[in-house]
């Protein structure tokens, strides 16, 4: 779901909408607070989740600092679930505001990927991004492209093209650390990961996470989406 923490307070307070928006513990400018979340009209100064609020005040004067509501992201994500599990038997939670689902063979995607961001638009009144994908790993960049509001649909034919176009630091898997290591092996985009020898990856990160690397830069992904348990495709955020 988009912006999830500042979503679910937007919807039981509509004046809030349009209006830069944080979620934070404390709301001190004297900065010892950490934004939590922050909506699209704060992003737009700069405002982004972990700032201090002093920076992110010193970015947006008229930032409106908001609490938490724990109860009302527990009736949002209980109501995400409960249409994803109407959806599709085999669901994948990934937190509380996003998951994945196996819709193979239950009809057309793009289709039930709307049907499902307008149901949980209905019962919480937030929106909900969408990214649909013939694995979890592209359903997830596709979710991400599909921000805010919105829904990507990935084609299997269209992944090369996708995973080429991606900077590598959007590649889901590939953290810090592997960019560092991947950057002195001078490699800086999913081609290029693709393409370089294997036993230099394999002697700077070990076969396996080579193996995962590659993998990723690839856009495969042979993770069977399972209900829980164990917890283990459309993407939903």
């Amino acid at each position: 779901m988009d912006c999830f923490f500042v979503a679910v307070i937007e919807a039981a307070h509509p004046a809030l909408r349009g209006l830069p928006v944080a979620v934070c513990h404390s709301a001190s400018a004297r900065g010892t607070g950490e934004v939590s979340s922050a909506n699209y009209a704060a992003r737009a100064f700069g405002v982004r989740a972990g700032q201090w609020v002093r920076s992110a005040l010193e970015a947006c004067p008229d930032l409106i600092l908001v609490p938490y509501d724990f109860e009302g992201y527990q009736r949002a994500s209980e109501a995400l679930y409960r249409h994803l599990w109407a959806l599709s038997a085999a669901v994948q939670p990934l937190s509380c505001d996003e998951a994945c689902a196996d819709v193979t063979g239950l009809g057309n995607a793009a289709e039930l990927g709307e049907r499902l961001r307008a149901d949980i638009r209905s019962a919480t009144g937030c929106a909900a991004s969408v990214g649909v994908g013939p694995n979890p790993l592209v359903a997830k960049i596709a979710a991400s492209r599909a921000k805010p509001d919105g829904l990507v649909v990935v084609k299997a034919e269209e992944v090369t093209a996708l995973m080429d176009a991606l900077p590598l630091a959007k590649v889901p898997g590939v953290g810090r650390a592997a960019l560092d290591k991947l950057g002195a092996l001078g490699i800086s985009s999913a081609r290029a990961l693709r393409a370089h020898p294997v036993h230099q990856l394999e002697h700077v990160f070990g076969p396996l996470a080579a193996r995962n690397l590659r993998q990723a830069a690839s856009g495969q992904d042979d993770r069977i989406v399972a209900d829980p348990p164990p917890r283990r495709s459309v993407g939903a955020e």
